[in-house]
């Protein structure tokens, strides 16, 4: 494969002497299946697996802002709960007035699994964390805010022994507007992630294990526009979004031996466009307000 092909390249041009040595040696003498194998134990995919990762679950901070800034307007596809926020006069909260500061948390989590190929190992990932935030309204037609929160990810790759975890720290703005039918929501969003890996490098005559810790940090600035059309059983919305993506990792040096890998900094930057439509139908079950999306 083509990381193997890498793998066996870059060996090839250590300097041959102590423990780098011994590695070659090893290697030499194995057979083809077994070099194969041993070549992607070596590879250190992971570190590569989990800046895609990163990219992907970028997807939270915009899901939870975009959603908040649904629901403050009413659009198809947001809460059918009332907004709240505090009151005046000793009263803890206040339904129903959207112009006073509200305070509003988001607690998510997820698992998920990119399938492994020819070149590269099945990934399994699982995350949790909460997002708080809050915002005001701004003249007639905006509302804008801020959010913060904290998550955490584990991830492995079993198949080539590496595992890891990812403390993730997050910080955003956001804003949108409503005229009519027609909705506008924004937002850019910066997490901090604090990564640890560890690995473990074994096959005939040679084992090592590896850690590393470094940091990675996503950038992302994300928009929507959709226009909402109601009848007297469903609320509909066609929208359009579009977020831009940026994962900068530090670079680092595992500890280990022969096998440990040094990395230099990089940056992956992504562009995601999503087109749809929500619908959404409001029902209650006895005195409870709900609805189906």
């Amino acid at each position: 494969t083509q990381n193997q092909y890498a793998t066996a390249g870059a060996l090839d041009r250590l300097e041959q002497k102590g423990a780098s040595l011994a590695l070659y040696n090893r290697l030499l003498v194995l057979d083809a299946g077994s070099a194969r194998s041993a070549f992607d134990l070596l590879s250190g995919e992971m570190h590569a697996s989990i800046k895609g990762m990163l990219l992907e679950d970028s997807h939270a901070m915009r899901d939870a802002v975009l959603a908040r800034l649904r629901a403050t307007s009413r659009d198809a596809g947001s809460t059918a709960l009332p907004i709240m926020s505090f009151g005046p006069g000793g009263t803890d909260i206040a339904i129903e007035d959207p112009d006073k500061l509200a305070l509003w948390a988001d607690a998510f989590g997820s698992w998920g699994r990119w399938d492994g190929g020819a070149n590269a190992a099945r990934f399994d990932r699982s995350t949790g964390g909460l997002l708080m935030g809050g915002d005001a309204a701004i003249g007639d037609h905006w509302r804008a805010g801020l959010v913060a929160g904290f998550s955490h990810t584990s991830f492995d790759l079993d198949a080539r022994a590496s595992s890891g975890n990812s403390d993730n720290y997050h910080l955003g703005v956001f804003g949108g507007g409503q005229w009519g039918a027609f909705g506008l929501r924004a937002g850019g969003a910066y997490t901090w992630h604090k990564l640890e890996t560890a690995r473990t490098v074994d096959f005939s005559g040679f084992s090592d294990a590896l850690a590393a810790d470094y940091d990675a940090a996503t950038a992302q600035v994300f928009g929507e526009a959709g226009y909402r059309f109601d009848t007297d059983a469903l609320h509909f919305e066609p929208f359009v979004g579009l977020a831009y993506v940026s994962v900068r990792n530090d670079g680092f040096t595992e500890k280990g031996n022969a096998a440990a890998l040094t990395a230099s900094s990089a940056a992956s930057d992504v562009t995601f466009t999503t087109i749809g439509l929500r619908a959404e139908t409001d029902f209650t079950l006895g005195d409870v307000k709900a609805s189906a999306r």
